[in-house]
């Protein structure tokens, strides 16, 4: 009989920690990808804009449309949509022409990725698009050497 109550006492303890530590803790792992809560935070009426450093040294900016779920990163791809940019190595950002909606980066090719949140951008007639706060002007140096440092974002 006391082994049987020293072990239901065991259990008991062992649970109510587990319970305690659980509720003490402020951190929760799950199992979704860090890009499906980097995109999934936009704020209500805004959509994510990411600028993506492959490892490349290329630069390439974007309204994030879509990505896959796997969560092997490399087995990953990210769907930008316009208005897109890119730049390679040590160049900005320019613009591609209107007529390239979107462009798929593959997980492996991508070194980091930084996120903002800020209104859809608009489509003008001529298929180009109205300056919006998301956006990365042409003349902005490409953060991707500074920034952490100087750089100015839209």
């Amino acid at each position: 009989m006391t082994l049987l109550v020293q072990t239901a006492l065991a259990c008991g303890l062992a649970i109510g920690l587990h319970y305690w530590l659980r509720w003490r803790s402020t951190t929760r792992l799950q199992a979704v990808s860090l890009w499906f809560k980097a995109v999934r935070a936009a704020p209500p009426k805004t959509v994510a804009y990411a600028q993506v450093r492959l490892v490349s040294g290329a630069t390439w900016f974007g309204v994030v449309e879509a990505y896959s779920a796997d969560l092997e990163t490399a087995g990953r791809e990210l769907l930008l949509s316009g208005p897109i940019m890119a730049a390679r190595e040590g160049q900005k950002l320019k613009p591609l022409a209107p007529r390239w909606e979107r462009v798929v980066l593959r997980g492996e090719q991508i070194a980091w990725i930084a996120f903002k949140y800020d209104a859809a951008p608009v489509r003008q007639r001529d298929g180009s698009f109205a300056a919006s706060p998301g956006t990365v002007h042409a003349d902005t140096p490409d953060p991707g050497g500074d920034l952490l440092g100087s750089a100015r974002h839209g």
